[in-house]
């Protein structure tokens, strides 16, 4: 088996690590989903405020892990002589 250069092994690396992280954000996103559907159909009027709560919540989310893999994208693309918009 040959060894892989210092540099692909590198981008293995990040790509691995790119992949577990977008992983674990879909849980979370469908943990927050799931609970949100479960807040709405609940009978009890008090859990809307639990709703908006969760919605905000992955608003804030999406926004947050969207921005971070916008900069890493961009880095991606300069570093790389990528064309990047």
């Amino acid at each position: 088996m040959s060894k892989q250069s210092p540099e692909n092994e590198n981008y293995a690396i990040d790509a691995y690590d790119n992949a577990t992280l977008a992983k674990n954000l879909m849980e979370w996103m469908e943990a927050i989903s799931s609970s949100m559907v479960d807040a709405a159909n609940d009978k009890d009027r008090r859990l809307e405020d639990r709703v908006k709560a969760l919605a905000s919540l992955a608003q804030y989310l999406a926004s947050d892990w969207k921005n971070h893999f916008e900069e890493i994208a961009a880095t991606v693309a300069k570093d790389n002589g990528l064309n990047h918009s």
